[in-house]
Formats: C-alpha cells, sequence, structure tokens
C-alpha cells in the first residue's frame, strides 16, 4: 500500500477526485486516504501529510478562521474525516461538519 508523507502528495491525492476521495482516520495512529470505498494510501504517522490533518483539526475545534480558510483542506464533512475544498460536503465554516 502507498504511504503517503508529503502535503503535495495528499492534496493532489484529494484534488484528482474530489467528490469521491475522503481521508478517513479515527485517531492519528491509522489514517487512509478512501476513494469510493476503496483505500487508496496510508498517511505515515508523524509525516508532513498528517500534521497537514492535525493542523485543520485544531483549526476547527478552535474555530481560527484565518488558519482554516488557509488550508487546502477541511476536517469534516464527519467526525474522523478530512476533505479537499471542493468536496460537494465541504464544511462551509469553522465546526459546521454534517451532523
Amino acid at each position: 500500500m502507498q504511504k503517503i508523507v508529503s502535503e503535495q502528495d495528499l492534496i493532489a491525492m484529494l484534488s484528482a477526485a474530489p467528490s469521491e476521495t475522503l481521508v478517513d482516520g479515527d485517531s492519528f495512529e491509522e489514517i487512509y486516504v478512501v476513494r469510493r470505498g476503496d483505500v487508496l494510501a496510508e498517511v505515515a504517522e508523524g509525516s508532513p501529510a498528517a500534521d497537514l490533518l492535525y493542523r485543520a483539526s485544531q483549526a476547527d475545534i478552535d474555530g481560527d478562521l484565518a488558519t482554516w480558510q488557509a488550508l487546502p483542506l477541511r476536517y469534516g464533512p464527519w467526525c474522523g474525516t478530512w476533505c479537499y475544498l471542493s468536496h460537494p460536503l465541504a464544511p462551509a465554516a469553522p465546526g459546521a461538519m454534517a451532523e
């Protein structure tokens, strides 16, 4: 299985099919890029890509609008997921995940 290390590789994978691709993980130890239910890659623990996901989560949790707007992905649409900006269910504001 492919391991994603860089932020650029993570964004490239998400943006290739943004409406069908999510990052899914219930912890920062096992995080996967998933498209239509198929696991495409694993995000390497402690990598720059994992740090980007953490920053997106923190911006959402903290309601930090400036940081949230500057990031190329969003925490959501559901708990434990991240998506590219153009995903149809991408949160419109920090703290606005789907229920």
